[in-house]
């Protein structure tokens, strides 16, 4: 159960957005609540939630204040942002204090649920990641007692840490490899890559942590893919079977070049098989324009895939991602209704999804380089 805080000046809206979600029911504990950002603090400080929804504008401190505060105190919480205020300053600096969400009021249950859900999705991951972590520091421990009571030499046991400094640095690349790379270059990337920390291969412990660290972030990108790491990575699931083949050069990029190939085919299917996933979106998309409520994480559960999944697949099929995708359906659509139509762009606005008609011209005018009463002019 994840801990929920909710910071509305408004008394009403925070009854309601209380009492219309069956907090439970979704994994989630409604935790407490406050009237403005002081007040918040408090609350947070105290019940230590993972989640923090909060209003943009209230008395005494207002959501970016509070948000940049919260990202100073507890930088793991995330934080939803409510407003009626959709000017893109506020967006820019919700975004630079790490806002996860930035959503106009009126905000439906259904609509915060999805954003909820997918939240919830991200901290299980990094839940499992962490136990992951845990489990390798353990291993390398281990590992380092076993080969000093061996009578190895110490130098041996040493973990510099410009070697993990460098490892990190690489990990972003290996991420980028597994999601666009190929089965013929995997061998070629394996190689490379594992050169990087060549540096630190006098270490016993380095290479093990190394070895942990390709294991874990593959295992990563398949829980992203939507599959069960367990299953798709079979054959790598003795842990220390994989570690023990870091201690031979050749042995290593054997074994990491395996791993890729396994994760890049297993990408490469989940791609194929989500291509009827994609046009059924796209189609959808093309009939639903006027619903506000149409998100990633809905159109996911629509076509009953994951969040994370469909996501991936719908970009690798279309070459964006899908809230740019659907922003530039509704700005033709509404293009089309201002060229054909003597309809007011509040209710053109309400026909592509746009329920605030004063967001739906900042859109417009930023896709398209003019307001739409400019384009229905020209």
């Amino acid at each position: 159960m994840y801990k929920v805080v909710l910071v509305e000046d408004e008394s009403t809206v925070r009854e309601s957005i209380r009492k219309s979600i069956e907090w439970e029911t979704y994994g989630f504990v409604f935790a407490g609540e406050a009237a403005n950002g002081e007040q918040a603090l408090e609350v947070v400080n105290h019940v230590r939630p993972e989640i923090v929804i909060t209003d943009i504008r209230m008395p005494f401190m207002d959501g970016i204040e509070l948000s940049r505060m919260l990202r100073n105190l507890y930088p793991k919480i995330r934080i939803i942002i409510l407003s009626g205020y959709m000017e893109f300053q506020y967006a820019q600096d919700a975004i630079r204090f790490g806002v996860c969400e930035y959503l106009l009021k009126p905000v439906t249950p259904v609509k915060l649920i999805s954003i909820l859900l997918g939240l919830k999705e991200r901290l299980d991951e990094e839940n499992r990641e962490a136990f992951a972590v845990e489990s390798m520091v353990y291993k390398l421990k281990r590992y380092e007692e076993e080969n000093r009571e061996s009578g190895m030499p110490e130098v041996l046991t040493e973990l510099n840490v410009k070697n993990l400094e460098e490892g990190r640095r690489c990990e972003t690349e290996l991420i980028n490899f597994l999601k666009q790379g190929t089965l013929e270059e995997a061998e070629t990337f394996a190689k490379w890559y594992l050169k990087q920390g060549q540096s630190g291969q006098e270490s016993l412990v380095y290479a093990s942590w190394q070895a942990m660290q390709i294991l874990t972030t593959c295992t990563q990108v398949v829980r992203e893919l939507g599959g069960d790491s367990e299953t798709v990575l079979k054959e790598f699931q003795n842990v220390d079977d994989f570690i023990r083949r870091f201690r031979k050069r050749a042995a290593m990029e054997e074994a990491t070049g395996r791993l890729l190939k396994t994760v890049i085919a297993y990408r490469l299917e989940m791609v194929n098989s989500g291509s009827q996933a994609v046009a059924t979106a796209k189609e959808y998309i093309r009939t639903h324009l006027e619903d506000f409520d149409l998100t990633l994480n809905s159109m996911a559960a629509q076509v009953g895939l994951s969040s994370n999944y469909f996501g991936f697949v719908f970009k690798q099929k279309t070459g964006v991602n899908f809230i740019k995708y659907l922003t530039n359906v509704r700005m033709q659509r509404a293009k089309e209704l201002l060229r054909t139509t003597d309809l007011t762009s509040a209710q053109i606005a309400d026909r592509v999804g746009f329920s605030d008609p004063n967001y739906f011209s900042v859109v417009f005018k930023k896709t398209c380089g003019m307001t739409p009463r400019e384009y229905r002019n020209r």
